[in-house]
């Protein structure tokens, strides 16, 4: 979050992933479905652009809406705030402090963590293994049922841009530990897959801070990676014994 200031008072702006909920996202994506075709090639063009009059007038205008979404600055203070002033501040330079929630994250700008916490319950991602050969696998105590809901989610959210499914692929991998046992045997373990708790969790972690959310998704990116890369090896060795089995035969 940063502090700026306009006419001697202070304001907020969201600048980090963690400053930012899925409830934010979805009205700045909605925002940005309404501009013209030429503005979103500025946007996410690296070609030279040049505007006309009309366009610039829209990017104003678009400017003044995204910054009213990640900040607390109030639209009739963004309408009164010139454009240019003598230290150069300008509607632009606020535009840019939160400009970078247009895009998705690279994958170095978000920590994973095994465990958050969030109003007052700790979530824990699926437990990962490590194999006798070292090969560390992070979806290897999950369910096929959450597996396939989950990369279901993932391909929707890929193809459409669908935030909803951000929120269920959060609520299906992050989940609470409880208490399972008696007596001297009691311990704690990860809840579950269970699709009612996720339908209550979803709707709960549409408040999540969206540097967890996006933890989950790279999460899952890095699962699938780790699972093809186990498969290769797999096949490697495979195809290797195949050919020691060839060469023994012919002995």
């Amino acid at each position: 979050m940063i502090i700026v200031s306009i006419n001697e008072k202070q304001y907020n702006v969201c600048s980090d992933w963690k400053d930012v909920t899925i409830l934010h996202i979805e009205k700045g994506y909605a925002l940005k479905e309404k501009l013209s075709e030429s503005l979103k090639k500025f946007f996410y063009s690296a070609d030279e652009f040049s505007f006309s009059k009309e366009q610039e007038v829209e990017l104003i205008k678009f400017e003044k809406e995204w910054i009213e979404i990640f900040s607390n600055i109030p639209k009739n203070i963004l309408n009164k705030t010139v454009l240019v002033n003598e230290e150069g501040d300008n509607i632009t330079s606020l535009f840019k402090l939160c400009q970078k929630f247009m895009y998705e994250p690279q994958q170095n700008e978000i920590v994973i963590n095994e465990c958050i916490e969030f109003k007052g319950v700790k979530y824990y991602l699926p437990e990962s293994v490590t194999s006798a050969k070292g090969i560390k696998k992070l979806f290897a105590k999950g369910t096929y049922e959450e597996y396939m809901e989950s990369s279901a989610l993932f391909d929707v959210f890929n193809e459409k841009g669908d935030l909803s499914k951000l929120s269920r692929l959060t609520a299906i991998l992050f989940r609470p530990k409880i208490k399972v046992g008696y007596f001297w045997n009691k311990k704690e373990v990860i809840e579950e897959f269970d699709e009612e708790k996720v339908n209550q969790r979803e709707e709960l972690f549409k408040q999540l801070p969206m540097n967890d959310v996006w933890a989950a998704y790279f999460f899952f990116i890095l699962s699938n990676w780790k699972l093809l890369s186990g498969l290769q090896i797999s096949l490697k060795e495979a195809n290797s014994l195949s050919k020691l089995e060839a060469l023994a035969n012919e002995l």
